[in-house]
């Protein structure tokens, strides 16, 4: 009995940190199909909330390229990320009734044409997913120098509180800019809330993920303060987890 105690006061004690407590049993589901009605390609997803993230791999090369995404009432977006950064291709469709359907575009050609995505679900089975105990590092997106890049620089202070600074660009010629200098956030549950009234309603999630975040406005506040179409929002892949150094979005 005692040792029974025991047990149950170690479970309490580890419950009431971050691993325990935020563990999640998720469905990961693959679709399989083409794009262009010629390449093969299949998707391996996880939905967690209103986001989707995974792995994407081409029947003719095999190699897994990770992919991160939203879905929103049955409309999916996932891009591909190469490890520093690089988005080399965006699926977008609907998600329904066990198939996707939509377009894949390049995501680094400004003249890249659409092509028709057809994919259908072939399997599905439960995953457990823990938030990272650590968020530090830094997170990027490029859609190329010319077609526009976003940085997210996180530091984690403790469990339940990051320090993040954004720095992202529209595509050229304009380079509008969406800046944001270090802010302290809280953290739950793998996700944080920005919220300002500072120019107007501005609210967006911040969705830490195995080895990426997803960034997407909340309530319709977009009145940020940025520049023209700049945003925070989009796919984010980490690039290394090392501590950052923040004054670098003021060089």
């Amino acid at each position: 009995m005692k040792n029974q105690k025991k047990i149950v006061l170690i479970l309490l004690m580890l419950c009431s940190g971050i691993l325990c407590m935020d563990a999640q049993s998720l469905t990961q589901q693959v679709f399989r199909g083409t794009i262009n009605g010629k390449i093969g390609v299949s998707l391996q997803l996880v939905v967690q909330n209103d986001v989707v993230y995974g792995t994407a791999s081409y029947t003719q090369k095999g190699i897994p390229i990770d992919v991160i995404g939203s879905l929103n009432q049955g409309q999916i977006v996932v891009h591909e990320l190469m490890p520093d950064g690089s988005v080399t291709g965006i699926y977008a469709g609907i998600l329904k009734n066990g198939a996707i359907n939509g377009i894949w575009v390049a995501g680094n050609k400004r003249t890249a044409k659409d092509l028709k995505l057809s994919l259908k679900k072939v399997s599905e089975s439960t995953t457990t997913v823990t938030p990272n105990k650590d968020v530090t590092g830094t997170y990027r997106y490029s859609f190329g120098e010319e077609l526009g890049t976003g940085a997210l620089l996180v530091q984690q202070i403790s469990p339940t509180k990051i320090a993040v600074a954004f720095n992202c660009f529209t595509a050229g010629p304009a380079f509008n800019m969406a800046i944001l200098d270090k802010t302290v956030l809280s953290l739950k549950n793998g996700e944080a809330i920005y919220s300002s009234n500072e120019y107007g309603k501005c609210k967006f999630k911040i969705s830490f993920l195995p080895k990426g975040a997803q960034v997407s406005y909340m309530d319709d506040a977009y009145d940020c303060g940025f520049g023209n179409a700049a945003s925070t929002a989009g796919s984010y892949i980490k690039t290394n987890s090392s501590k950052p150094t923040f004054a670098k979005l003021d060089e």
